[in-house]
């Protein structure tokens, strides 16, 4: 199951943003666009030396594993970035996940760059997704401004690492809080809808291979303008999202792959109501 969801961002594109507000991380050989969060790495080929041993020796000249007690700057990197904004919780798990893939890959033949803005947002999506938020690969690529190259090489490299979470899947009910959330239907309905919502979503599970087999937020998105339509159309009128293309505005995604999904749902639930 492929995790991003009609990503054609290119962290080659300018997007109007004339990058002059740049904020650098130096520990983490990365640096940040604060206007539009485009992320940069640094590339410095120094090994990341350290003290030998725990002797009070200032002797640099020795290249050991790094302290354990330290970490190369993911925190400081996550903490500065203007779109992302995670629980601490979180962010201490993403720098240890973070550290460990860079560390089973590089060692202590680590440089500033190696790719690990890469590493970086593949921690981010497992790390997330472990504490009950699950996110995809497009959101990633938006917050960092990178493009799904990038993100795709730190998941091989984190999925080598970590070779467990390989079974870990995101399905459109996960999905379902995020895309009301950004269509700005979450702050219209009751909680009793969104639970309609996501049992309508979980009716659906398995319906439909076509469904099955598409990404899993464009499902989420078409699950709720469907839903939307049939029961509260009102609401999607109030908001300005009653036609498609507002509405695959508002949650990042084509309308034309919302349409595709809403006429399969719309004929699984034909054929229900009919037998």
């Amino acid at each position: 199951m492929d995790i991003f969801e009609d990503c054609d961002y290119s962290s080659d594109e300018d997007e109007n943003c004339p990058h002059t507000n740049i904020q650098k991380v130096p520990k983490a050989g990365i640096e940040i666009c604060m206007d539009c969060g485009r992320t940069t790495e640094l590339i410095v080929y120094d090994a990341e030396w350290r003290n030998y041993g725990n002797s009070e020796d200032k002797d640099m000249t020795r290249c050991h594993t790094r302290d354990k007690k330290k970490d190369r700057g993911v925190k400081d990197f996550l903490n500065a970035h203007p779109n992302i904004h995670l629980d601490d919780s979180i962010v201490s798990l993403v720098s240890l996940k973070a550290n460990q893939v860079i560390d089973h890959h590089f060692g202590v033949d680590a440089v500033r760059g190696s790719g690990r803005i890469g590493i970086i947002a593949a921690s981010i999506i497992f790390s997330c997704r472990e504490n009950g938020y699950p996110i995809i690969g497009t959101d990633i690529c938006k917050w960092l401004r990178i493009n799904k190259r990038e993100v795709s090489c730190g998941i091989t490299r984190y999925l080598s690492t970590f070779p467990e979470h390989r079974t870990q899947y995101v399905l459109p009910g996960d999905l379902i809080k995020g895309i009301l959330r950004d269509s700005g239907i979450m702050d219209e309905i009751s909680p009793e809808i969104v639970e309609d919502i996501l049992r309508f979503s979980k009716w659906l599970d398995g319906t439909s291979a076509d469904l099955s087999a598409a990404t899993p937020k464009t499902v989420a998105a078409a699950i709720v303008y469907y839903y939307m339509c049939k029961k509260h159309p009102s609401i999607l009128n109030n908001l300005g999202i009653s036609k498609k293309k507002p509405f695959a505005i508002k949650v990042g995604l084509s309308e034309v792959t919302i349409n595709t999904h809403n006429e399969e749902i719309h004929r699984i639930v034909s054929k229900s109501a009919k037998s």
